[in-house]
């Protein structure tokens, strides 16, 4: 916490503020993680998972807001992209952007 010197102060010294520092940022970086594991936002789907705003309709529905982002659940994701029917849907688009950029990659969820 640092050493009282006055009426509301406090010294602290290097070692202190970085230890603060990184455990704020691995609070941080936790919670974030945790909230990735659930949800998955329209922009990442629309970005990196190659969807488009019909097949979102079609296939998720509506999306959930939390906070100020528009939101699925990851698991009715992986549910979706799991049917053969979508996988029909994404082949050609995803040949169509392998011809683009040959190194893009669908991370699994």
């Amino acid at each position: 916490m640092g050493y009282f010197i006055g009426h509301r102060q406090y010294v602290k010294s290097e070692l202190q503020i970085q230890i603060e520092s990184e455990k704020l940022e691995l609070k941080k970086r936790l919670a974030k993680e945790k909230w990735d594991s659930q949800w998955i936002t329209v922009w990442r789907l629309k970005r990196f998972r190659l969807w488009t705003d019909q097949a979102i309709v079609r296939w998720l529905g509506k999306p959930k807001t939390k906070g100020k982002y528009r939101v699925f659940s990851v698991d009715d994701v992986r549910i979706v992209e799991a049917e053969k029917d979508f996988k029909d849907w994404l082949a050609p688009r995803l040949t169509r952007k392998l011809l683009k950029d040959e190194f893009f990659n669908i991370n699994k969820l």
